[in-house]
């Protein structure tokens, strides 16, 4: 089929990839969409499939296979889309390329200033990057103003700020404070489905019951 394409003078490769791409999503098989998209250079139909499957892959803990689409996609096309940047900050951030997620979140950051409920999301990011990075005061203030943000039905990022706050608070040896809000954190984490965090929550917590020699 290659060769023949190549003979053939009627159609490129990428209009091939690209019908493809179109005929992969419409069967609902978006994998094959992406690579198609991605192989045909059509940034648009890539970067809004990526965007459709990038909450969920990031829940679901496919990180490589989420950075290496958007790797793949040009700098810009990502930047003109705060949610896609957003998650790509994420994606960053949970494989420790800390430097360049923030330069992401500050991007998506900048394009929702005016919208509460979507820039409370990106101060939940923000809150959890300083945690990753170890600066607990930062992380445990910025997780507090970002539950002013976060629309109370949101049950994803408000799961993620108040995991962000109770692990910022038991790091910083606030333990009596940083119990409670572990465990709304585990419940919320639980409903949203987001078993990474409620792992690394549960072994808080676990830690916690040790110390006060609860075994």
């Amino acid at each position: 089929l290659r060769q023949r394409l190549q003979i053939a003078e009627s159609i490129s490769a990428n209009e091939l990839h690209r019908s493809a791409s179109q005929w992969f999503a419409n069967e609902g098989l978006l994998p094959e969409a992406i690579h198609h998209a991605l192989a045909g250079l059509d940034w648009e139909q890539a970067a809004g499939l990526i965007g459709s499957q990038s909450t969920l892959m990031l829940r679901r803990g496919e990180l490589m296979t989420l950075l290496g689409w958007l790797k793949s996609l040009p700098e810009d096309v990502i930047r003109a889309r705060p949610h896609l940047c957003s998650n790509y900050g994420w994606a960053l951030m949970l494989t420790g390329q800390l430097d360049d997620a923030a330069v992401h979140l500050d991007c998506a950051e900048r394009a929702l200033q005016g919208k509460d409920d979507e820039l409370g999301q990106i101060v939940v990011a923000q809150a959890y990057l300083a945690r990753v990075r170890g600066d607990y005061p930062r992380a445990i203030a910025l997780s507090k103003q970002a539950l002013e943000f976060v629309a109370k039905d949101d049950i994803l990022h408000r799961g993620l700020v108040t995991f962000t706050l109770g692990f910022s608070l038991f790091s910083a040896g606030h333990i009596a404070e940083a119990e409670p809000v572990l465990l709304e954190a585990c419940e919320a984490a639980r409903a949203s489905g987001n078993d990474y965090a409620r792992q690394t929550m549960l072994g808080l917590l676990g830690a916690i019951q040790k110390n006060q020699g609860k075994l």
